[in-house]
């Protein structure tokens, strides 16, 4: 075959399969960057984080067992945390399956008629942070306490949310 009629039929079929290809490929998602084991030994490094401010309103309901706010948290006198660790897929980011620890915590404060807490989200990915918040809060009593700090609390939450900018899509 002539040299010439050779380079044009492979610069052709070489078009047509990287038109065919560019038709199939998506964006990949990925799942959870995977250290390899010779690799393992340095912790992972995000290139650069996203911060901002998180502000926002927040209202907890107290019950005599309960407070009920982001979370439920049983109360144990004046005092309520829990920890939920769950495998979640936010918005917003290049991963579908990230592990999610939330912590939500206070501490009532019967004479001033408030709460005082905490909300701290950490989000990872094989061990690599994704994105943490870590937030306060003052709550005032907003109905007639009824006993013992029982109500309904509103104010104000208040932080820090970082993102690792190599997970943000």
């Amino acid at each position: 075959m002539n040299p010439a009629k050779r380079k044009s039929l492979l610069a052709l079929s070489g078009v047509a399969v990287s038109a065919s290809l560019a038709q199939q490929w998506t964006k990949p998602i990925v799942n959870c960057i995977v250290i390899p084991a010779h690799a393992a030994t340095s912790a992972a490094v995000c290139s650069s984080f996203a911060i901002e401010a998180v502000n926002g309103l927040i209202t907890i309901q107290v019950t005599d067992t309960q407070a009920i706010g982001p979370l439920a948290a049983n109360r144990v006198a004046n005092d309520f945390s829990v920890l939920v660790d769950e495998v979640v897929s936010p918005a917003g980011l290049n991963v579908q399956n990230i592990d999610q620890q939330t912590v939500f915590s206070g501490l009532i404060d019967t004479g001033a008629n408030e709460i005082r807490g905490e909300l701290t989200v950490l989000q990872s990915c094989d061990g690599q942070l994704v994105c943490e918040q870590i937030a306060s809060y003052t709550v005032a009593l907003s109905t007639a306490v009824l006993a013992n700090g029982v109500g309904q609390y509103d104010g104000q939450l208040s932080g820090t949310l970082r993102c690792c900018q190599d997970f943000i899509v």
